[in-house]
């Protein structure tokens, strides 16, 4: 055990509105429980020591303690085999005058992470020689239950102290009190095992061809294919594919938009025995590059031989080709299905379907090897729980290159449904969205958690034909309003895991859930798949404590492609008993589960974030931001302002010297959407001095409370000034904006955008659109574009009543 001076920490506090670390918005009530009032007749005991010893709680697994009095902070490192008598020997305070209070911060959470302020234990003097113990813990992240449980901990622990001599606390250690049995009532969940259910998607393409010829399959704006139109592109392209070379087991690139030629594309790669490495098109050149050679890509379906995509093919020596979809016309002539489903291959469930690239923590993109036999798990758990069947009509909203079309379109093909492609001209706007969702009758959509948060606070019509909402991509903060006329669902999985969890959200409101202040949980695991809250290592903990949530059973891709080491890391033998699934699955998540066996994600063990659904690690952006000329030093962290969707945020020091001097914003905006996707660009941008902490590394908390730097906040010249000033800053969810700020410098997304002009079109009446934005981003210039609309334009939206948000 090592004490260690730290007068730099903040003293912990117990006073409601406690934050907590990684949860950057409104503060919320803490949970308070009085463990008791402990009389100390002779004063020996003193309340630092008490806190220090109180702090030992933390399930008597060791860890860092931080303890604060009025005098200073300490900390200390305790493991198991800590002797109780060196604890006392640390508390001592002799000589030292008796303090009225102390505070300890109790890591509750996996310790050797990011330091958090989990939850305090507060030890005051009461008077008459009586000492009080407080616990006091943020609510949104433990209920009564877990905070309960840490005081019976903090009971049991004093007890042992009071009760034992010095001889024999002599001969305890921290691991012997034992306070807490993490066997007994286990956080586990496990799904029902049973054998794969349904059949692989493009067989059953190829039966519903014959058996439902006619029945729409995919229908992207003009282009209607029917599955037997669908069935005979597919065949066609996979007849294709392998006269251009391609043999069983090897890569497919599909660098295509969402459409009917990507979902042809992809089925004749499995018509092939081909994978399919998701490719956005939209990225870099040189990050697709990379992805084609990491993946050793041996064929790239392209749009049309003249996109950039193709060019850079063909630079690497690549074959392309572009997907058939048959005739546009309305009833072109059909193809006969030659054999049906008994003529494709049913491929191994190890087999790998999607290879899918996510943001990697050393900078190069990591891509993740998903399998058939998930896929298949995933597309029946689906359809089990909003009801996906050959009635469905499901939205295809998510973007190019992400695993999560094996949640979102394929489902809905493997119910045998209609997939309704939606245009990139919706975009994420949730005006637009509701729209289009209303307009085309979509039964079934996959929503991103940012875009579906603001769908769920808009006004629907009674009944929509809209059935059910799944939500995915990050973290889900609203729960839906108790008359939400369709079903939500919080879809939780990675690119790693697929769907492991699903939660029922708008049934749990109807039960009275949703007015406790605590977040949505993720539900329970589904099925053939094992949900675990483990320690640091690897045991199991109880109910209502906090660890890190790891994966079992036939949800689990084949790991990472070309990187060992993080397979490693991640992906583990199973050393749980009794455990029937062979490989157990880091998720890096923290999580609880409570009594009823619900899971709840609170936080991450590392900095990854999710920015538009997509994952990214902040050092892979730092990595590139560092190699730009005239950059001495940087750093990238992650926030959450009041609108709620994550952002990042790139702080520069300037290198001396006139190229340092010349950066700004948009020269350092430019480089980095050269080598970056626009995800993982930062919002905002600030420059100066890095502050660094005592050991020499930059102090990332300094600068998250840093104010912007560059921004000149010049009051408002106008009524239309001012009022587009609030615009900005209420969709920003800033507090100081000036009337020359620049929307996209100050962290706005296309989302924000997109609400920006929604907003300034209905409260100012103007004629703006998103164009008018990115040509005149700040509030002076785009209030010169701000024009009352014709007076035949000014005639008010339809209500809810006609389909349309009020």
């Amino acid at each position: 055990m090592n004490p260690e001076s730290t007068a730099q920490h903040e003293k912990p506090s117990t006073r409601p509105g406690l934050h907590v670390a990684g949860d950057h918005r409104a503060p919320h009530a803490a949970v308070s429980h009085v463990v008791r009032r402990r009389p100390d007749p002779d004063g020996s005991g003193t309340a630092l020591r008490a806190a220090v010893l109180a702090t030992m709680v933390r399930y008597c697994r060791g860890g860092r303690v931080d303890v604060a009095d009025h005098r200073e902070v300490r900390s200390y490192d305790v493991d198991l085999d800590s002797p109780l008598g060196e604890l006392l020997e640390l508390a001592a305070t002799d000589g030292v005058p008796r303090p009225r209070a102390a505070e300890a911060s109790v890591a509750l959470l996996p310790v050797g992470r990011a330091p958090v302020v989990d939850a305090t234990l507060c030890v005051q003097w009461a008077g008459e020689g009586a000492e009080e113990f407080v616990v006091a813990s943020p609510a949104r992240r433990h209920g009564p239950v877990a905070v309960g449980q840490f005081a019976d901990a903090v009971r049991t622990f004093l007890e042992v102290f009071a009760e034992a001599d010095g001889p024999s606390l002599a001969q305890m250690t921290v691991a012997s009190v034992g306070i807490l049995d993490a066997g007994r009532d286990a956080a586990v969940g496990r799904g029902p095992v049973l054998p794969p259910a349904g059949e692989q998607v493009h067989r059953t393409v190829a039966r519903l061809a014959v058996e439902a010829p006619d029945r729409p399959a995919v229908e992207d704006g003009d282009v209607v294919l029917t599955y037997r139109r669908l069935a005979g592109a597919m065949l066609a392209t996979r007849d294709r594919m392998r006269a251009a070379g391609a043999t069983a087991h090897d890569a497919v690139a599909v660098a295509m938009d969402r459409g009917a030629g990507s979902a042809v594309a992809q089925l004749a790669a499995f018509a092939a025995e081909c994978r399919v490495v998701l490719v956005d098109p939209t990225l870099p050149a040189a990050r697709i590059r990379y992805m084609l050679r990491d993946s050793r890509a041996a064929l790239v379906a392209v749009a049309s031989p003249d996109h950039e995509v193709a060019r850079l093919a063909a630079s690497l020596g690549l074959a392309t080709l572009v997907p058939d979809t048959g005739p546009a016309q309305a009833h072109p002539p059909q193809p006969e299905p030659r054999g049906g489903a008994a003529a494709l291959p049913e491929l191994p469930e190890h087999a790998v379907s999607h290879i899918a690239y996510t943001s990697g923590s050393t900078g190069e993109p990591k891509a993740v090897q998903l399998r058939h036999g998930p896929m298949r798990n995933t597309a029946t758990a689906l359809a089990e729980a909003c009801g996906l069947s050959a009635a469905t009509r499901g939205s295809w909203f998510c973007p190019p290159g992400v695993g999560m079309v094996e949640v979102d379109m394929f489902p809905v093909l493997a119910a045998g449904g209609t997939v309704v492609v939606a245009p990139v001209s919706v975009g994420t706007d949730p005006v637009a969205v509701q729209e289009w969702l209303l307009d085309h009758r979509i039964s079934h959509t996959l929503q991103t958690t940012v875009v579906a948060e603001h769908l769920l606070k808009m006004a629907w019509p009674a009944k929509p034909a809209l059935v059910s909402m799944r939500v995915a991509g990050e973290r889900q903060r609203l729960w839906p309003p108790a008359d939400c006329p369709f079903q939500v669902l919080n879809v939780y999985g990675s690119t790693e895991a697929n769907v492991v969890a699903v939660c029922d959200l708008t049934e749990l409101v109807r039960e009275g859930a949703g007015q406790a202040g605590l977040a949505p949980p993720i539900g329970r695991p589904v099925r053939n798949v094992a949900l675990h809250i483990l320690d640091e290592e690897l045991r199991p903990l109880p109910r209502h404590a906090v660890g890190e949530l790891c994966v079992s059973g036939r949800s689990l891709s084949r790991g990472y492609l070309n990187h060992e080491a993080a397979n490693a890391q991640r992906f583990l033998p199973n050393p749980l008993p009794g455990e029937e699934f062979p490989v157990l699955y880091r998720s890096g998540d923290l999580a609880r589960m409570d009594g009823d066996g619900l899971v709840d994600v609170v936080g991450r063990m590392d900095d990854e974030v999710k920015i538009r659904g997509y994952r990214v690690h902040p050092g892979a952006v730092e990595r590139e931001l560092s190699t730009l000329p005239g950059v001495a030093a940087c750093a990238v962290i992650a926030e959450q302002p009041d609108s709620g969707e994550s952002r990042l945020v790139g702080y520069v020091e300037r290198a001396p010297g006139p190229v340092g001097s010349a950066l700004d914003s948009s020269r350092v905006r430019k480089e980095l959407e050269r080598l970056l996707p626009a995800y993982m660009v930062p919002s905002v941008l600030t420059f100066g001095p890095l502050p660094v902490n005592s050991n020499g590394k930059i102090d990332r908390a300094a600068l998250r409370e840093r104010p912007r730097a560059g921004h000149r906040h010049r009051a408002p010249a106008s009524e239309t000034e001012r009022r587009l000033v609030e615009l900005f800053a209420q969709v920003l969810g800033q507090g100081d904006v000036g009337a020359d700020d620049h929307f996209f410098e100050l962290g706005g997304s296309s989302l924000s955008a997109a609400l920006l002009v929604r907003k300034a079109v209905e409260e100012l009446g103007a004629e703006l659109t998103m164009v008018d934005l990115m040509e005149a981003p700040t509030a002076a210039a785009l209030a010169l574009r701000c024009t009352p609309p014709p007076a035949d334009r000014l005639s008010p939206r339809p209500g809810p009543a006609s389909g349309r948000s009020s």
